[in-house]
């Protein structure tokens, strides 16, 4: 059942196809020799990476020379044409042609559709672009199982066609409100920065003390640093009098001025162990211990729903140091490097190579050690002594060799609580930024819905009735516009039998 039939249309407008109102319906090619023949300057040749819904797109424009333009002569866009993609992923998108771009070719992937007088072309394109059009194109019927449109199917198409005037005003209506929508687009994309912004502070600010300058005010008397790590080493001498050393590298001691109490110190000498993933993947298995790769820790939070695990047998056998625990810290060393996420679960999982495992010795609290990780001090030495061609790796003695700044204890936990809370409130804003932008994405629809069902404007019978004078209805513009064919001899586009593939004829 076509939608003509299935849907009633407001006074004065009346159906009709796309066959009995275009003079040009159909697609280019691409010359011969494809994008190896294409020139930096010349003619343009509009692609489907050109048409958007928000409009025409020149970035990525290709070029012909004028041979290969005058084989492509038939396929000549004019100025407000309306251009809809057939195939592929960005099938349905629909744009008008610019006032710039006339002149230029379309390849097959692009369908020129070019309207007689009577009808406003941005008209049919905001109707094409709307949640209708869409879901029609997107079902079995049209093109999901085979991405493309045929062109019969777009000459069959209904559109619902309402007085000239109400067309004026319908557009304006709908860019008006869909301006406001864009406006408010640009807005929220504008948050994530902001928000990267603010994370990025609050760990600069978490680094350098100046998030517990009152903290420290209000609790004078404490453990200072130096005491802490004084301590710590007794304990470490005592566990392991034979403690192995490192490779030192090539980091400033002191990369910028710590607060009264507070100190310098090596990540090795903060933790346990840092130890990397086995180099030889482990042996696959359809269920058992989860295998975390980085991509398990772009999210900034450990996401151990992953497809590929190991067998538990493996994971028993790896030396204790390489069995996660809740209050490790995990942080990329090869490619995506620097990352540092939180094991915050008694989980089991095993981790690639890719991944350090940081386990912060007992004094040194875990949330804190990871806002230090996480933050921009650690990511610069991180750059500095990152090496290799194909992937940069951050090699483990490097890692080790990390200046951490290191405040009392009691100051550690501090931070980490604040840093938590303020982190949590970005990812709240987050949240709520997706919601806004699901919202802000249905309100364009829903303008187009609504325009198209004739109750965005006015509709020109009543305005005809408010003010006492005639109009001229969809139906006897659609009669002018045939009588208009009929005389000058433009009957339109040949209109294929329905639903055949075929290839376009211009």
């Amino acid at each position: 059942m076509s939608a003509a039939e299935m849907e009633e249309l407001p006074e004065g407008w009346n159906w009709t196809k796309i066959a009995d109102i275009t003079s040009k319906v159909g697609s280019g090619s691409t010359p011969r020799g494809g994008s190896a023949s294409y020139h930096l300057t010349g003619i343009p040749l509009v692609r489907s990476m050109n048409v958007h819904f928000s409009g025409f797109e020149p970035e990525g424009l290709a070029f012909l020379s004028r041979e290969q333009a005058e084989q492509l002569k038939e396929v000549t866009v004019q100025s407000e044409d309306v251009l809809l993609n057939i195939t592929g992923a960005s099938i349905g998108r629909v744009c008008q042609v610019p006032e710039n771009m006339a002149g230029a070719r379309v390849n097959q992937h692009v369908c020129i559709i070019r309207l007689t007088n009577g009808i406003l072309p941005v008209y049919l394109a905001k109707y094409l672009s709307s949640p209708t059009v869409q879901q029609m194109i997107g079902s079995e019927e049209y093109g999901v199982t085979r991405q493309a449109l045929t062109k019969g199917q777009i000459l069959d198409f209904d559109i619902p066609v309402p007085p000239l005037a109400e067309q004026r005003r319908i557009v304006a209506a709908v860019e008006r409100m869909l301006g406001r929508v864009s406006a408010a687009r640009d807005r929220l994309n504008r948050v994530p920065a902001t928000l990267k912004r603010f994370r990025q502070a609050v760990l600069a600010a978490a680094c350098s003390g100046r998030l517990t300058v009152d903290w420290r005010e209000e609790n004078p008397g404490v453990e200072e640093a130096s005491e802490l790590l004084q301590r710590m080493s007794r304990e470490v001498l005592s566990a392991t009098p034979q403690r192995k050393t490192y490779a030192t590298f090539e980091l400033e001691a002191e990369p910028f001025d710590l607060p009264s109490g507070w100190q310098w110190a090596s990540l090795g000498d903060l933790c346990v162990s840092i130890q990397d993933g086995d180099h030889q993947p482990p042996p696959k298995a359809p269920a058992g211990v989860p295998f975390v790769t980085i991509s398990n820790m772009s999210s900034g939070s450990l996401d151990l729903r992953t497809k590929s695990h190991a067998p538990e047998s493996y994971y028993v056998d790896l030396s204790p140091s390489k069995q996660p625990r809740h209050g490790d810290i995990l942080y990329s060393v090869t490619g995506s490097f620097g990352l540092s996420v939180l094991v915050d679960s008694d989980q089991r999982f095993i981790f690639q190579r890719h991944i350090a495992l940081v386990r912060p010795h007992p004094s040194v609290h875990p949330h804190y050690l990871h806002a230090i990780l996480s933050g921009p001090s650690v990511l610069t030495q991180a750059t500095h002594i990152a090496t290799g061609i194909a992937q940069l790796t951050v090699p483990l003695a490097g890692l080790r060799c990390f200046r951490i700044p290191v405040p009392p204890l009691n100051e550690q936990h501090e931070i980490g609580r604040r840093v938590g809370e303020l982190l949590d409130k970005a990812d709240a804003i987050e949240a709520k930024l997706a919601g806004a932008r699901r919202r802000v994405e249905g309100l364009t629809q829903a303008v187009l819905a609504k325009a198209f069902r004739g109750e965005l404007v006015p509709t020109e019978a009543e305005l005809a009735r408010r003010e006492g004078r005639d109009y001229e209805p969809a139906s006897d513009l659609l009669e002018r516009v045939r009588a208009e064919r009929q005389t000058t001899g433009t009957s339109g586009p040949d209109r294929p039998k329905r639903f055949r593939r075929q290839r376009w004829p211009s």
